[in-house]
């Protein structure tokens, strides 16, 4: 009832031009939101498994190793698309479109940055454990905080009051949720799951975007959008591992999901 609520009143308010321009980057942050979200199914059965036969040690460290793993994968999937977003958008949607959905891009991509840094992962863990009420009352206030939202602000701001709507939800309700799942009912120190799982991924996240801001001049076609983004994910990955980012089990998930990409690549190049 609520998840097209925004471009209902996009559309009535602002006509249905404005959809259009609305919907490309809404297609792009829930696209990526969806993917993350289906890579991390297995964190719901293994968080059930461990928590109800009170394996709490273990329970904790995956959960740490995991927590530092979405943090580490969300920022190779969103720091590039936020700081090189424009080159994107012109190429894929042409100038005059991207000029008109490029701020409501970078706050959505914003917005799903942070979704995926402390809710994605401590959602699957809530009901894992059975704390559906918990849950529950997280996503009722979340979605009447998204729909005031969007009812105050897409008359004055457009299609940006939207995304604004999507990214205050995020900063009000997500970080808290993500803090008090790991710390209440994980049981983790907030410094300790800082210092572990935040740190060192979202640190060398600045560093990528020095690097991917540095290359946008360069990378104006898909070539070179293509090659600035494999190279500078590469460098993330090779000091990912050199620095404690990724451990062996992380080694083999982006293995599999580096296969993934390129067979995806693949397919996407024989059907066009």
């Amino acid at each position: 009832m609520t998840s097209g609520l925004d471009r209902i009143l996009i559309g009535a308010w602002l006509g249905v031009t404005w959809v259009a321009y609305y919907a490309v980057p809404f297609l792009i942050f829930s696209s990526i939101g969806s993917l993350i979200n289906n890579m991390l199914q297995f964190i719901f059965p293994m968080s059930s498994e461990l928590y109800s036969t009170d394996r709490l040690d273990e329970f904790r460290d995956i959960m740490t190793k995991a927590t530092r793993f979405i943090a580490a994968l969300a920022t190779i999937i969103y720091i590039p698309l936020i700081t090189l977003g424009n080159n994107f958008l012109i190429l894929w949607v042409g100038p005059d479109m991207a000029s008109k959905s490029l701020t409501s891009l970078m706050l959505l991509l914003i917005a799903g940055y942070i979704t995926a840094l402390f809710a994605i992962l401590t959602v699957q863990i809530m009901v894992g454990i059975g704390q559906i009420r918990i849950f529950t009352f997280y996503t009722v206030l979340r979605t009447l905080f998204l729909c005031i939202g969007c009812f105050l602000l897409i008359r004055p701001l457009g299609i940006n009051g939207a995304a604004w709507s999507v990214l205050f939800s995020s900063l009000f309700f997500d970080i808290a949720f993500g803090i008090i799942t790991l710390t209440k009912y994980v049981g983790l120190q907030l410094i300790y799951i800082l210092r572990t799982a935040y740190v060192k991924p979202l640190s060398l996240g600045v560093v990528l975007a020095i690097f991917c801001i540095l290359a946008h001049p360069f990378a104006v076609s898909w070539l070179r959008l293509t090659l600035v983004v494999s190279i500078l994910i590469s460098f993330y990955i090779a000091v990912g591992y050199w620095i404690g980012v990724f451990g062996e089990t992380e080694k083999r998930a982006v293995v599999s999901i580096m296969k993934m990409v390129r067979s995806f690549g693949r397919k996407a190049e024989s059907k066009a």
